[in-house]
């Protein structure tokens, strides 16, 4: 029963992660869009 509780927990962790990272992504889209065109040059 622990392993499939740690499996699932891996799972889990994985899921959140891809959150953060799809929330990091807008939030530096939002950044970029409030500064203008010009923020899109590198």
């Amino acid at each position: 029963m622990r392993i499939q509780n740690e499996i699932v927990g891996e799972r889990f962790n994985r899921f959140t992660d891809m959150v953060d990272l799809d929330r990091l992504a807008t939030q530096e889209i939002v950044a970029q869009a409030r500064t203008g065109p010009w923020a899109f040059r590198a």
